[in-house]
This record gives C-alpha cells, structure tokens and sequence, in this order.
C-alpha cells in the first residue's frame, strides 16, 4: 500500500534543498504540499516575491508531486488532521530554533495515527533569503539598500547603540565625522530648521526633500522620524515608498493622532493616542509596501506619554510587534528612567527597544545597559547646540558692531569647503575639463 507523505513549504524561490527535500519525500510514497499561502509568509518574514498561485504553479510540475494545497498558516494541524500522514519530512534545521517547538507538536500529533516525522540533512548555505541577500550584496548600486541593512544590524545588536539628531547635510557629515554609526533625523528639529511648528507643517515631501540632500551627504544609515505617518497608512505607506527610494535606512512612527502635537506639549487630559488596530494596520501596509527587505520599521509607543501606564504601553507595543515593527520606540517625559525601567521588566526580550533620553538625560548610561535597551537616540542635541551659538554670535556682533572678538570662535570659511568637499571639485576639474 503507497503512503502519504507531506510537506509543508513556502517554495518562494525554488533551489536545491527543495528538490533534495521532494526527492526524498518521494522515496517515500506520494506527496502532498503543504504550501504556505502570501499571508502565512508574511507572518515570519516578509511578503513573497512570487505569488501563492504563481508558486503552485512552479512546483506542481516536479516530479513525485502528488497533490499541491494550501496551508493557511505556519500550524501544519488542520492539514495534518485533514490528511493524516504517513510522514511529514522537513529539513533538519526545525530541530533547533524557532520551528522547534512546531515540530515537537508535529510530532505528538502524529502519534494520534501512527504518523512518523522523517528528519533530512538540511542543505547548507542555500534559502530564498540567502539567494536575495546576495543578489543585493552584489548589486553595484545597492547602497541605497546596505543603509537599511546597516541600520537593522545596529538595532539589532546585542551592545547598546547610539544614534545622532542632525537636521540637514552639513550636520549630517558632522555627525558621521564624530563616529556615530547613524543618524536620527528629528521631526521636532527638520520642521525646526524650516521655521515651523512640530505639528506637520512641513509636509511629507519638504521632509524627503530635505532628507535627499542628507542622504547624499554621508554614508551611514539615516533612521526618520515619521511623526504619525502623514495621514491613514495610505499615506505612510506611500511615505515609506519614497523613504526607500532615496536610501533612508528606516522610519519611525509614533501612535497619536495627524496631524501630531510634540510629545512635550501638555494637552489638557493626555494627548490622544491613534487607534491600536488602526495603528497595527497602518504598520502591516507598511511591511507589505515596502521593497528592500532590510528597512526597518520602528513604532513608537506613546502610552507614557498620554499618561495611560504601563498596561496599556505592554499591550500596544506586543501588537505593534505583531504586526511586524522591528523595534519599539518606548517614549517618555519624566525627569527618571522609571517608565523605561518599568517597562523592560516586563517587555521579555520580544524585540529591539529604543529610548530617547531627552527628559531623563542625567540616567547614568550603564543603566541603559543593564536594562539590555537595544539603542539610544540623543534626539535634538545638535540642533538646539547651533541655536545657542547662532544666538551668542549674533547678539555679540550686533553689540559690538565688529567681528574682531568673534572670528577666533567660529569655524572658518575654510572649514566649509572642506566639508562641503571644495577640494575634491578642483580635483575633478583637473580630470573631465583638460
């Protein structure tokens, strides 16, 4: 008697460790596809590149295939209960990290009818992530693309990180020259510097304008304050689209209202704070949107800020999560780190944290450290330090009528060009016009 045999997979990109795994299988008796649907994919890693029905297309003409049906999530119970299987066979990489826990269910629920879990050697070096991570490595004009992937490292890495405010070219190619790996490019201080209010005066695309010219300036990665996304996701989607096309690394978003009001303000009952559902779904529009695979997507929690607690930051940040932010901003306005503190004795490590310490500047960073936060933004330093001394040189220069006692203090027209790349231009010169 032929027995059945399944197999649940994505089959985005089909390459040899698919084949190996359906030659197998098929030594076996006659196999079913569990294939997983656009949505089940999307729940652990990204949207597919290929369609559910292009994909069932491809891999019903292997040989050794039997049936191809869907499999609705990454759960392969209903289809196995539906089917009950002879052997279920996957690679043996489920037998550690995050399929383990699926397998050992597998596992008990084949018992139920004899089933048996048939485990293959697992292909190295080889899946559909693999393949598209090197398709971008090798790309000539992938830059665009490695900014993202460099902002996702450092907000994934295990030290804590730092992050930067700058508000336009010049600050972004200070900030780099210091050290810092990336950029944080301020709401509060782009709208800022163009005259206007923290209330999205300055609309989306003066932001990008201005984020073009930041871009081309550095070479490290530029993470976005996005306010509340410009609208409905829609609009933030769209936002991301164009965020993406010119090699900004990721965005932030935060759950209030549009347009927003600076989390500073102090709104007579607690700013209002964006729908959670409505929020989710303004993230997943978002993930779907995007392209490059590697921007990152911050939600930034406003719970604090409203003066909701700690219940209600928990419970929003695990659904932003959820619906596929890559980090949580966790926001706060107290003189102490306690909302921070509070906060991560109960997050469990479910993804990447970043705070912006502007109200509890003087919380020893080690503090930081113990509590294992992800990254740092100092968030408008740099802007308000040039309002300072563009104040102090001004008032002396009008009082003094003379620029003797100021000359010595500020940078010089030298220091410019050198920044701006003067000398590089006459190199050029020499080369494209003799």
């Amino acid at each position: 008697m032929v027995k059945n045999v399944y197999i649940g997979c994505s089959a985005d990109l089909i390459h040899h460790g698919h084949i190996n795994i359906i030659n197998v299988a098929a030594s076996y008796g006659d196999v079913t596809i569990g294939l997983l649907t656009d949505d089940a994919i999307k729940s652990y890693k990204r949207t597919p590149i290929i369609t559910f029905e292009s994909r069932k297309k491809v891999i019903q003409q292997f040989k050794g295939i039997k049936h191809v049906i869907a499999q609705e999530t990454l759960d392969y119970t209903d289809n196995l209960i539906k089917l009950k299987p002879d052997y279920v066979i996957h690679g043996d990489d489920w037998k550690e990290g995050p399929q383990k826990e699926t397998r050992s269910k597998i596992i008990e629920l084949l018992k139920q009818w004899g089933g048996e879990v048939i485990d293959v050697p697992y292909t190295q070096n080889i899946s559909s992530t693999a393949i598209i991570n090197k398709i971008i490595d090798e790309n000539p004009i992938s830059n665009y693309i490695n900014n993202s992937k460099n902002l996702r490292a450092l907000i994934e890495s295990d030290n804590l990180e730092f992050i930067m405010e700058a508000h336009n070219g010049m600050s972004a190619k200070i900030v780099e020259e210091t050290g810092f790996k990336a950029i944080w490019a301020s709401g509060l201080c782009l709208s800022g510097s163009l005259g206007l209010r923290d209330d999205n005066e300055a609309s989306w695309s003066q932001v990008t304008d201005m984020l073009e010219y930041m871009v081309n300036s550095v070479n490290i990665p530029i993470l976005v304050d996005g306010d509340s996304g410009f609208g409905n996701f829609n609009n933030a989607r769209i936002f991301c689209r164009k965020l993406e096309q010119i090699g900004v690394g990721g965005v932030c978003f935060e759950d209030k209202l549009f347009p927003k009001t600076n989390s500073f303000i102090e709104v007579e009952g607690g700013q209002e704070l964006a729908n959670m559902e409505e929020f989710c779904g303004k993230i997943r529009a978002c993930k779907d949107y995007q392209i490059n695979p590697n921007f990152v997507i911050v939600a930034r929690l406003e719970a604090f800020i409203s003066g909701r607690g700690l219940e209600e930051a928990l419970k929003r940040a695990i659904a932003y999560h959820k619906a596929g932010a890559d980090a949580i901003l966790v926001h706060s306005k107290i003189r102490t780190s306690k909302d921070i503190d509070d906060f991560m004795e109960k997050w469990d490590n479910r993804c990447p944290i970043v705070i912006v310490p502007t109200k509890y500047y003087d919380t020893p960073t080690e503090h930081f450290r113990d509590l294992k936060i992800s990254t740092v933004i100092w968030a408008n330093h740099n802007f308000r330090a040039s309002i300072d001394i563009m104040k102090k040189t001004s008032k002396q220069i009008f009082s003094e009528e003379s620029l003797m006692n100021v000359e010595s203090k500020i940078a010089s027209v030298k220091d410019i060009f050198n920044y701006t790349g003067e000398n590089k231009l006459k190199e050029d010169e020499k080369t494209y016009t003799n």
